[in-house]
């Protein structure tokens, strides 16, 4: 009789190399030589050893006795913010059983590869029992009987796991109303010795396993057969002393996944992450889970001090990537004579102020398939950003995020795309809209099913970027005068080099604006650099560099970052006494000699865990340009964000954030300057410090509408007590 994997063996040895998955590694006859002289039966003998479920990343270091339960969960701390990729087995991130193999292989596990079979491996453990270790096992909806996901279990009803709705490693609470639904069971794998658990396909071995340290010695022909036998359900074949096993013939084996290719939600975030920052002027810094609270405040907002109060609640879709957050803000003058019953009224008297209570409802990820973000702290990009580049609204908000006292922009971004086709809009207030945009770009080899890779990677976009009432000069009586603006771009992207860790493309494009009094036309022509490099720590670099021409009368990335200030007064280092609005001063420049620019970016990420982003734009003229001009065309941005740098074997965790903006300045110092209307600062700390509280604080430098040739700075300490539900 032969057997199941002898025969697996020969038909594979037969074939040419193909994946059978995304995760899968096959058989590969070039690891021997062309003329072998080992005996049949020992070549497929190697053969069915090099055939596995585990690609290189998953390799299991081989260990004799039992880790402590301390160094399987030091293990998984490693792992905090490695990314969620579906199916992943780290090739830029793992799915949830992939995350905890990996755990176990550093210790010596070779644990089968999905949550299902992993549930058949180790001691059944009751609830109340588990301890530091323990694989935790969920089903997607209450009541299911399907398991779906996977964690490890640290103490005090805390876990660590990798999931979709977070899209990273991250802690969460087994007492949540969402894991304590869904919980359907542990089991304790440190009961065990390490070894192999795990059959070639992926599945759990149905002998229960084989404690023997992983690659501690090469098995015998004997020992292999019988292996092989156990795990396919046949006997093991008997034969004479010295006979040879006879050829082996058989169907292929399939690599069983976590779920299927078809299942993949589109919030998730493709596998390559891009390293495109999408907020880069104020932002929350909040943790994600469903939560009822309060938010308790001091500090000074619009020149005054003030005690403020806002009860929130959070909802957190940890299977569908949806987050709503909601406050209702409270305003206390603490150096005013009007008295708080006053203050409520005047700030709850129209039926707009009541939106306010909007702070964020999104869906999916940047860079996903599907991607929807309704805030007040977001930043529009279209495309390379010809006509609008991290556009931020509420950037002239008189507001702290923390607390938003008066309504301010609610802005919508949203995101999507195909094989062939994608698209992207950004409105930058539903309630009261001004500047909208929108972009699409086809591929059209894609359309055609043309399979040249570089005919594949050709994207012709249109875009339209406008101000329906942009700021344009003050009136005899005081009243502002609006006008329409305009902006269109065609351009057109070949992406001329796409491997597993590098993302090169070049770009061309052409724009306009154009408005009642002026218009004007650019060029841009630039190349993209994009790479993830590394292992378990994957770092994202994103390098962008861009050349600029155009006519006096365009400015590149017109609606940038401070737009919402510069719009009423554009962004010069000296006021002097007559100040302009941006449209005036597009206008003042007909006339002048053509321009040229540059532009570079520069971005790196660390998971989701670092992110500093530092762009630098400067740019002149063909021709000599008068002292009075004001238009320098130079910018420098910063942004730096750290989120949940946790304490050593603790879930306290510790989120920074800064963001510091100079547009159209002439001389970079002094930095920080209350007299710079032209500079922009904001700046966020939250510290995680017990499971219900957080402490923090936001301060901002911007525009000051009472006093232009003077910044306003708001600044608030603030205390966060929430109840996870």
């Amino acid at each position: 009789m032969i057997g199941a994997a002898m025969v697996t063996a020969l038909v594979l040895g037969s074939l040419p190399r193909a994946d059978v998955g995304p995760e899968a590694r096959c058989w590969n006859l070039d690891r021997a030589p062309k003329e072998d002289t080992r005996p049949p039966w020992r070549l497929h003998t190697d053969l069915w050893l090099s055939w596995d479920w585990r690609p290189a990343a998953m390799k299991v270091v081989p260990r004799a006795e039992p880790p402590n339960p301390d160094e399987i969960i030091a293990t998984a701390r490693e792992f905090l913010g490695v990314p969620y990729v579906w199916g992943g087995l780290g090739d830029g991130g793992y799915d949830c059983s992939g995350f905890v193999n990996k755990v176990y292989s550093l210790n010596g596990y070779d644990l089968p590869r999905t949550s299902r079979e992993q549930f058949k491996v180790g001691l059944p453990v009751k609830r109340a029992a588990l301890a530091m270790g323990d694989l935790l096992f969920f089903v997607s909806n209450p009541g299911d009987s399907r398991i779906t996901h996977v964690a490890m279990y640290i103490a005090d009803s805390e876990f660590i796991h990798n999931a979709t709705g977070k899209g990273q490693v991250s802690y969460d609470r087994l007492t949540s109303r969402y894991y304590d639904q869904r919980f359907y069971g542990a089991r304790r794998i440190l009961s065990l010795k390490p070894g192999r658990y795990s059959t070639q396909n992926g599945s759990a071995r149905s002998d229960g396993g084989d404690s023997s340290p992983p690659d501690a010695a090469e098995p015998t022909i004997e020992q292999i057969i019988q292996d092989a036998s156990r795990e396919n359900g046949t006997p093991t074949p008997e034969r004479g002393p010295g006979e040879s096993p006879p050829p082996a013939t058989g169907p292929t084996q399939t690599v069983i996944t976590e779920h299927a290719a078809d299942e993949r939600p589109p919030q998730l975030l493709a596998t390559f992450a891009k390293g495109a920052l999408t907020r880069v002027g104020p932002t929350l810094l909040r943790s994600e889970e469903t939560s009822i609270g309060v938010r308790l405040g001091i500090g000074g907002l619009h020149g005054d001090a003030v005690a403020v109060a806002a009860p929130e609640f959070s909802y957190f879709g940890h299977d569908n990537a949806l987050r709503v957050r909601t406050a209702v803000p409270f305003e206390l003058p603490l150096n005013s004579e009007s008295k708080a019953s006053e203050n409520l009224k005047a700030a709850w008297d129209e039926p707009v102020e009541y939106t306010k209570i909007i702070q964020e409802i999104s869906f999916g990820q940047k860079e996903s398939q599907l991607y929807l973000d309704l805030s007040r702290t977001a930043s529009g990009t279209l495309g390379h950003g010809q006509l609008m580049r991290t556009y931020t609204p509420n950037v002239k908000s008189r507001s702290v995020p923390d607390f938003v006292l008066a309504t301010d922009a609610l802005s919508l971004s949203a995101d999507g795309y195909l094989d062939w086709v994608g698209g992207e809009s950004f409105i930058d207030d539903v309630l009261d809209p001004n500047v909208v945009g929108a972009l699409v770009y086809v591929r059209p080899a894609v359309l055609a099913d043309i399979d040249n890779p570089l005919a594949r990677g050709l994207s012709l976009g249109v875009a339209y970027a406008g101000d329906m009432a942009a700021p344009y000069a003050l009136r005899s009586d005081g009243t502002m005068e609006h006008r329409m603006l305009h902006g269109g771009t065609l351009d057109a992207e070949l992406k001329w080099l796409k491997t597993a860790t590098w993302d090169v493309k070049s770009y061309l494009a052409g724009s306009t604006l154009v408005a009642a009094e002026t218009a004007g036309l650019g060029g841009a022509f630039g190349t993209l650099i994009r790479a993830n490099i590394g292992g378990r720590i994957t770092h994202v670099v994103r390098l962008r560099l861009e050349g600029q021409l155009s006519t006096p009368t365009f400015i590149p990335g017109y609606f940038d970052t401070t737009y919402r200030l510069n719009r009423r007064q554009a962004p010069v280092d000296d006021i002097g006494d007559n100040p302009v609005t941006k449209l005036k001063l597009l206008e003042e420049l007909d006339g002048t000699p053509n321009r040229w620019g540059v532009y570079g970016e520069l971005t790196y990420q660390m998971h989701r865990r670092i992110s500093v982003m530092l762009s630098y734009e400067d740019g002149g003229t063909f021709g000599s340009l008068a002292p009075s001009e004001r238009y320098v065309g130079r910018n420098v941005g910063l942004v730096a964000q750290v989120n949940d740098l946790y304490l050593p074997r603790s879930s306290r965790a510790l989120s920074l954030y800064a963001g510091y903006q100079l547009r159209n300045f002439e001389h970079l110092l002094p930095l920080v300057a209350s007299h710079r209307a032209n500079e922009y600062v904001f700046a966020a700390v939250a510290f995680k410090a017990w499971r219900y509280v957080s402490i923090g604080g936001s301060l901002r430098k911007g525009y000051n509408s009472d006093n232009p040739n003077r910044a306003a700075v708001d600044g608030v300490l603030n205390l966060v007590a929430n109840y996870e539900l």
